[in-house]
């Protein structure tokens, strides 16, 4: 299962954020990668809020 989200503003996390949570309801195990500096934390961060 593979789906790529793209954000041009950190703005644009908060509704990413939920995009993944929905397309990924039943799985709870997710993998980041990237460069140092892209926005895994940040991304991270968002989805943790909107876990609850």
């Amino acid at each position: 299962m593979n789906k790529t989200f793209f954000a041009e503003k950190l703005e644009q996390l908060n509704f990413i954020s939920k995009e993944i949570l929905d397309y990924t309801s039943t799985h709870k195990k997710f993998i980041f990668f990237g460069e140092m500096g892209v926005g895994k934390t940040t991304l991270i961060k968002a989805l943790c809020l909107h876990q609850v």
